[in-house]
């Protein structure tokens, strides 16, 4: 038996072979090089052929893990038993009204939800729920759909209407809709082709909106006319590296339009009151390494600047010289990066990060800031229901990897913190686990940041059954360390579970991102690399037994530190995963591809880029050795990153490598952002825990 046949045997639940999918010679050459990819044929997933391949593969995946079916329903009734339960949200006060959501009774699903309001009585400031009305019906919308999804939610200053998006594919490319909400009655004004955000105009009468063009990349602003459905084009971006995003400030008085890029950006102002007026550039133009982001409070712009070198700063000043940043509150804030700016009219809001932990610090009206007191164990907090720019509360939500949500807001007057809303989930004690924040050392001697969570262990516990540790590790973006009962099973089993916070991503001091982009992306698998053998000799782990895991771009990361020591894994689990970057690199009419090459090189233009993204790109770099079990989902309408990537990989991961199994599974109904299924959503949790505990245990009696 061939050493393939042999590690693929304990995982068959009966003798089926994986589907036909034979390479076929297809070569290009490109500054000089010649790439082959010989399952390039499989790139047009909607041939009968290549979806003959998809729906092989599915029912091989479904094969291949039948013995596992009573550990994923163990896993999958502990995430039930551990899903923070309720009919109704906390609400929210804006103006007169107060708005919450609330779960129609033994409905299915991820949209048998209910959007409602009621109004607030001002004598004794209480809801009063006869008064309620339904703002947006989505068990309604969605009935009969196998995908639904909102891109836009938003009220109109004056809350009589409402605009919505939605999106029945996956693609994310919304439908344009709005409502008269008072009257309870749908306007004919609809917009196909839009993306997410979007804003009101002071009085209600227009519209701003985005739309994508063929990529996906947001590249034009509209504004629209409520009363007669006429749009007129307010601003495009010509330049293919940089996307839009559109939104109102909480004061309801700017219409911001943010210009972004992989390398920076810079906002556009239009005054509220003045809808038809030119946009207006806020603070400087866009300069490579810097980004901004900005707010408004009584006659000023509040501007936060991140950059390499200078770091954190915070600056404001008049509405009347917006191209001038007038005055620096505070700078240089290296230790804690400042990440976001929320203007309120008595305080400014300023959210903060540092590696495994996140934080709010408020500066009131007369200059003093305040680092507010977050729950012990807090390593993720976000504003949460702060609509009112009046208010003088600030109201956040608290949780950590392993603490369940908090809701709470802080008074500027009391300086004390209410907790509005405590999930607590039966059978699950967060004292029962460990943070640990540890360093990996580099090949270059670069310091990683680490983070580990893992039961408390007393003398004589039996040892962890492994770790998995995920990884994300580009664009700048943070990991974020919150609370998701997907992982929880896992953890209740012993089993350690670890972030490695790579270059590339937003975890680290001055130059985290730069340091693992472009050239320099292979800092992030080295990192990578370096963290799971930390994990392996920091928890006293067998070697090898870390299942490797990662998401999208985080993908890259994960499947091109298997290819170079697929010994220090034990399996790897991906999902939506970004894997033949040269081959999507290398076609600028592919999704996103002309933002993207701004984070990863050009390859097509640069030969330096070329030779630097073909040296780690996981398809172009499997090799003929033994590899772990591998299992990849991906999506069959996700318009970030193809499904024909996954389904490349897996195919030759098959006829190069040895071991596996290598498995693939795709959602025929939905995109990048996954199933909204609730169900569904929690049957693949379980069925990943049990497959991990699995390739764990291979690996253990390996």
């Amino acid at each position: 038996m061939s050493e393939r046949a042999h590690v693929a045997a304990s995982w068959r639940a009966a003798d089926v072979d994986p589907p036909a999918a034979p390479p076929r010679e297809h070569f290009a050459r490109f500054h000089g090089q010649t790439r082959s990819d010989p399952w390039q044929w499989m790139e047009d997933l909607f041939t009968p052929e290549v979806f003959a391949v998809v729906q092989a593969n599915n029912a091989y995946t479904t094969a291949v893990l039948e013995p596992l079916e009573s550990t994923a329903a163990d896993a999958e009734a502990q995430i039930r038993s551990w899903t923070p339960q309720g009919t109704r949200s906390v609400s929210v006060r804006k103006g007169r009204w107060s708005y919450y959501s609330r779960t129609v009774d033994g409905a299915e699903g991820s949209a048998a939800v209910l959007r409602c309001r009621c109004l607030i009585d001002l004598g004794s400031g209480e809801a009063m729920p006869q008064t309620e009305q339904i703002v947006l019906d989505e068990a309604a919308l969605s009935a009969g759909q196998s995908h639904f999804a909102l891109g836009v939610y938003d009220l109109s200053p004056d809350d009589r209407f409402l605009a919505y998006a939605v999106d029945l594919v996956g693609d994310e490319r919304f439908c344009l809709r709005f409502r008269d909400v008072a009257a309870g009655s749908e306007l004919p004004v609809r917009v196909d082709g839009v993306t997410y955000g979007g804003a009101w105009d002071a009085a209600a009468e227009h519209y701003f909106h985005l739309v994508t063009d063929a990529t996906g990349r947001a590249f034009q602003v509209w504004r629209l006319t409520l009363a007669t459905g006429e749009r007129t084009l307010v601003y495009e971006e010509a330049d293919q590296s940089s996307w839009l995003t559109v939104g109102l400030t909480r004061s309801e008085r700017y219409v911001f339009i943010e210009s972004d890029s992989h390398v920076g950006n810079q906002i556009f102002a239009i005054d509220a009151l003045a809808p038809e007026s030119e946009p207006v550039l806020l603070g400087p133009a866009r300069r490579a390494g810097v980004h901004i982001r900005a707010d408004h409070r009584e006659g000023q712009f509040w501007i936060l600047t991140n950059s390499g070198d200078e770091t954190s700063r915070l600056w404001h000043c008049p509405t009347t010289a917006t191209a001038e940043l007038t005055e620096v509150v505070f700078g240089d804030a290296r230790e804690t990066k400042l990440q976001t700016v929320d203007a309120f009219a008595g305080h400014v809001v300023l959210q903060t990060y540092s590696p495994g932990h996140r934080g709010l610090r408020v500066i009131g009206a007369e200059g003093v800031v305040t680092d507010l007191a977050l729950p012990d164990g807090t390593t993720w907090v976000s504003l949460n229901g702060n609509p009112d720019h009046d208010s003088r509360r600030v109201r956040f939500t608290a949780s950590s990897v392993v603490c369940p949500p908090i809701t709470a807001a802080y008074d500027l007057h009391s300086g004390s913190t209410d907790i509005l809303d405590r999930v607590v989930l039966p059978g699950w004690d967060p004292a029962r686990y460990e943070q640990l924040d540890l360093v990996a050392r580099s090949c270059d001697g670069t310091a990683v940041p680490l983070t580990v969570l893992r039961q408390r262990r007393s003398a004589g516990a039996p040892p962890p059954p492994g770790a998995v540790l995920e990884v994300y590790g580009a664009y700048g973006a943070v990991l974020p360390l919150d609370f998701d009962p997907a992982r929880l099973p896992f953890l209740a089993s012993g089993g350690i579970y670890a972030f490695a916070h790579v270059r590339g991503g937003g975890d680290g001091p001055p130059g985290w991102h730069e340091a693992g982009r472009g050239e320099h992306k292979a800092m992030s698998v080295n990192d990578y690399l370096a963290c799971a053998e930390a994990l392996v000799r920091t928890c006293d782990l067998p070697a090898g037994c870390v299942v490797a895991s990662a998401a999208s771009a985080g993908a890259l990361v994960a499947a091109a530190a298997l290819n170079t020591s697929p010994e220090s894994f034990a399996g790897l689990v991906l999902e939506v995963p970004f894997l033949d970057p040269l081959g999507t690199l290398l076609d600028p009419e592919a999704a996103l591809t002309t933002i993207d090459w701004a984070e990863w090189g050009n390859p097509l233009a640069d030969a330096h880029a070329y030779a630097a993204v073909s040296a780690y790109a996981p398809y172009d770099n499997i090799s003929t050795r033994a590899y772990p079990p591998v299992l990849v989902f991906a999506a069959l309408n996700d318009s970030r990153v193809g499904a024909h990537e996954a389904l490349k990989y897996v195919s030759r991961l098959r006829d190069q490598a040895f071991g596996g199994p290598f498995l693939l599974s795709t959602d025929l109904s939905a995109g990048h952002c996954g199933s909204t299924d609730r169900d569904a959503r929690k049957r693949k949790a379980a069925l990943i825990c049990a497959w991990v505990l699995e390739a764990l245990a291979q690996c253990r009696d390996a």
